[in-house]
């Protein structure tokens, strides 16, 4: 694959100029040498950078041409496998990658297990579209990709990373872009937080730049590119790893499981040893619309809660004890499995070793609100009281109210796990409200009386797990919208 080695390119091509065109002339009138490969960004990057050693492919010019290959277009399918794949959920997104479409996809829909004994067209386009959705059947197109690229020849673990470093790629290029172009400091400071956790530090930044070392590796290889908008559908979903859900129209749920899937890739692509684990109770429960709790009241709520949840406790403690028997950092991300629980949607539980061989744990409670429109500062303050934030007060350690018990909720849901893992509870590390929609159609009040103790994030932040799969719009209109 050219794209790996340019110098072994100008080798070849100067051996077949010196060599083998004088003989194929001989019978000829016009010989042609093609190169393909992955890796053809950089290989455009190469051949026209002002410092390149060379100006072209080959030392003529005019006798090489380079042809950058746009994608799949599914219009030139025979019409019973594009109306199939159209209709599919994860067979339309590995659709967008070549080789997965052509080795993967087509025999799929094609297998027996599909199509056997089957002479209705009707009922076989169902069961292609259908099997197409399935996401282990659909994942045969990626080990198919995977045992045809590079990366399939590379050792497991060495695959991995080169996987953790596309993700990271294709995150950081999202969150540089925002950073970039972001005006209001505070949420250009989030931006920069999360680039600063995937490595860009002060000499990227001087540089102008996201890319780390070790990139060109991944661009080679053709997992990544430079250009957000020209990475498939199926490149981001093989970054994923396959860790992403549909987001569905006016469903909270399936955002709710779009960003539990970032969470968990964000923190093993940072090294973390990370798992998912859905409450089987709530953290905590709702209580009765404006009740006007009193500290007494949560506290006496709060140790109820708790009571309650002792399976959950066991689960995690469970899950959290096996990175620490192996001496790494650990990450659990939680969902609230129930529907009348008033914290956080997503929880995420980080465990770390430090330097002096102590355990601590911390958390961070996610409202995932899967918003079409615009929302305004009403909704953003009514979020922050899920997360343990009193907007009206500006008080990010409430001990009353709606806000004090979510707040007191989630310390004892840290506190009480710490005491079982015999680490020390950090507390709640961070508040964080993520919707659906870009950071340029935000409210310009969203953020007041939430202050830096609330971040929000954007599908920006969300990148690549929330465009890995298509994202349907959200037209649920029944949550209440501020009109500031």
């Amino acid at each position: 694959e050219c794209g790996k080695n340019m110098n072994l390119v100008h080798g070849v091509i100067s051996d077949f100029r010196g060599v083998i065109l004088p003989r194929y002339r001989e019978i000829a009138k016009q010989v042609v040498l093609v190169c393909c490969g992955t890796g053809s960004e950089l290989v455009s990057t190469y051949i026209k950078a002002p410092t390149s050693k060379f100006n072209t492919i080959g030392s003529d010019p005019a006798l090489s041409y380079l042809v950058m290959v746009s994608g799949t277009n599914l219009s030139q399918l025979e019409k019973e496998y594009q109306e199939a794949i159209e209709r599919s959920t994860y067979g339309k997104v590995l659709a967008t990658n070549t080789r997965m479409l052509t080795s993967g996809v087509i025999p799929m829909m094609n297998n027996e297990l599909v199509k056997g004994h089957i002479i209705d067209d009707a009922e076989i386009l169902r069961r292609r579209s259908a099997f197409a959705s399935f996401r282990y059947a659909a994942d045969y197109g990626l080990r198919v990709y995977q045992s045809k690229n590079s990366v399939g020849a590379i050792p497991l673990d060495q695959r991995n990373q080169f996987l953790c470093r596309a993700y990271s790629i294709m995150l950081r290029l999202s969150l540089w872009q925002l950073h970039k172009t972001e005006e209001d400091p505070t949420r250009s400071r989030v931006a920069a937080r999360m680039l600063k956790e995937h490595g860009v530090g002060p000499t990227e930044v001087q540089r102008g730049t996201s890319e780390l070392d070790g990139d060109n590796e991944v661009f080679l290889v053709g997992l990544a590119t430079r250009n957000p908008s020209k990475t498939s559908a199926a490149l981001r979903y093989y970054a994923c790893e396959g860790c992403v859900t549909p987001l569905y129209s006016s469903d909270g749920a399936s955002f709710e499981l779009v960003v539990a899937c970032q969470m968990e890739r964000y923190y093993v692509s940072r090294g973390y040893q990370a798992g998912f684990l859905e409450l089987r109770t709530a953290w905590p429960p709702a209580t009765e619309k404006n009740p006007g709790l009193s500290e007494e009241d949560v506290q006496k709520r709060v140790t109820e809660m708790a009571k309650a949840g002792k399976e959950d406790v066991s689960d995690i403690v469970h899950s959290l004890t096996q990175p620490m028997k192996e001496g790494k950092n650990g990450v659990l991300v939680l969902r609230q499995g129930v529907p009348n629980a008033q914290g956080g949607d997503v929880l995420v539980l980080r465990l770390c070793k430090t330097e002096l061989e102590e355990w601590k744990l911390s958390i961070t409670s996610i409202q995932a609100k899967n918003w079409k429109k615009t929302h305004h500062r009403t909704a953003f303050n009514k979020a922050a009281m899920g997360v343990g934030y009193d907007s009206d007060n500006e008080d990010s350690e409430p001990t009353t109210g709606s806000a004090g018990y979510s707040y007191q909720a989630t310390l004892k849901l840290v506190e009480t796990v710490a005491s079982h893992l015999r680490a020390e509870s950090e507390g709640l590390e961070r508040r964080v409200i993520a919707f659906a929609y870009g950071h340029t159609e935000r409210s310009g009040t969203d953020q007041k009386n939430l202050g830096t103790d609330v971040e929000l994030w954007s599908r920006e932040m969300l990148e690549p797990t929330i465009s890995a799969l298509t994202v349907a719009d959200d037209d649920d209109d029944s949550e209440e919208i501020g009109d500031e």
